[in-house]
């Protein structure tokens, strides 16, 4: 029975039905060829790794997933990709942006060198 779960992430949680909400350490540690952390689904139910042997996460309703912080990231990180590829064909299409953004990279090469 699991009864808890520790690690030095702030990213990942994983929670049942009780009243506790355990965090799932990250593959820091390793035994054998699985990681502390690690989570499987056997006979309708998940298990986590511990370092030493499966743990049933017990109850009927598990989650394990991200912080809201480390959603947010992720997030900002796919938005910020999107607007990256956008601006990429707005400079293929326009050589004067291609140009101010260049220049504006340079400048704040400059400037950061100052700081």
């Amino acid at each position: 029975m699991l009864e808890s779960l520790s690690n030095n992430s702030k990213h990942i949680i994983a929670s049942g039905d009780g009243s506790s909400y355990p965090t799932v350490a990250p593959p820091v540690t390793s035994c054998n060829h699985f990681h502390q952390g690690d989570v499987r689904f056997v006979n309708g139910a998940y298990e986590v790794w511990n370092g030493s042997g499966w743990q049933r996460i017990i109850g009927h309703c598990g989650t394990i997933g991200l912080t809201a912080n480390a959603d947010l990231a992720i997030s900002w990180a796919i938005q910020k990709m999107q607007e990256e590829k956008e601006l990429d064909a707005l400079c293929k299409e326009f050589p004067a942006l291609d140009k101010a953004r260049r220049n504006f990279e340079t400048v704040k090469h400059f400037v950061s060198l100052d700081q």
